[in-house]
């Protein structure tokens, strides 16, 4: 069942990193980055290959906020978003989708 959570999770978060952002880009990529938390959290007990544990590590670099002063008024994710630029944003859509890929593909063979 963790890949298929997974692949939920990122399928919501690349749906929302697509554009228009009715909600402000901010919020929304704060909404992916949630996503990918819990798809993450739901791998945590699978054994990944080399590639897809590297992909993981990238991942949870790029959603990492503990260096970050967070205001009590705003979430972390919210505090990251603000301050991720777009190299980093590319880099996290192309991230999900890679990840979203890998999931589905897990799921469909029964893992």
């Amino acid at each position: 069942m963790s890949y298929f959570r997974a692949a939920q999770c990122f399928s919501t978060a690349i749906d929302i990193l697509m554009d228009p952002h009715p909600n402000g880009e901010v919020v929304d990529l704060a909404r992916a980055m949630i996503e990918c938390g819990e798809a993450l959290s739901s791998l945590r007990d699978v054994k990944l290959d080399p590639e897809a544990a590297e992909m993981v590590d990238r991942l949870n670099s790029l959603l990492s906020y503990s260096h970050l002063q967070v205001p009590p008024e705003k979430g972390g994710f919210e505090v990251k978003a603000e301050q991720l630029g777009e190299t980093d944003r590319i880099e996290l859509s192309q991230l999900v989708k890679q990840m979203y890929d890998l999931c589905s593909e897990a799921n469909r063979q029964g893992k």
